[in-house]
């Protein structure tokens, strides 16, 4: 009895994260690109998007520059900076195909030697879900492996509870 409990717990898990709505076409819903707030960052619960823009974004949305072949910075900062009380879980898509994003946050080493990347490459590295320990109290330094550019959801997760979603502008 005690393994069906566990079996169905964790196949109610797997269901909390699939892509929210994907459609017969291969994407899911997304909506425009999340409005920054008064600092000019995106913000879900705790944790504010730091997306790299160069020039400077003046669109109020959120963004982030893409290179082909290249992992993008994203810095993810802690609002107010003290420690998280639980980890948080990040899970991406790309709006168009539906395909997930891979994440490399607090690694040793950068997650290629050679550069530009191949696609492929970019597809099967990092994680598919990012945990961001709760003993942090600054930040999280990493990339966020985009593999084209286009609308890309972010969903931010507690253990127990879905915090919100950002969708940027990748391009």
């Amino acid at each position: 009895m005690k393994r069906l409990l566990a079996a169905v717990g964790a196949l109610a898990l797997l269901a909390s994260f699939d892509a929210g709505g994907l459609q017969a076409r291969g994407g899911i819903s997304c909506g425009a690109p999340s409005r920054l707030g008064p600092n000019g960052f995106s913000r879900v619960g705790p944790l504010v998007f730091g997306f790299y823009n160069y020039p400077a974004n003046t669109t109020g949305r959120a963004h982030s520059t893409f290179t082909p072949g290249y992992p993008t910075k994203v810095v993810l900062q802690l609002k107010p900076h003290r420690p998280l009380r639980t980890r948080l879980i990040l899970q991406g898509w790309n709006c168009s195909t539906g395909k997930r994003l891979r994440f490399w946050y607090d690694r040793e080493r950068l997650p290629f030697s050679n550069l530009p990347a191949t696609t492929e490459q970019l597809e099967q590295t990092g994680a598919l879900v990012q945990i961001l320990r709760a003993d942090r109290k600054a930040g999280f330094h990493g990339y966020m492996l985009f593999t084209q550019p286009g609308r890309w959801k972010v969903t931010v997760r507690k253990p127990s509870v879905t915090l919100g979603n950002v969708v940027v502008a990748v391009g």
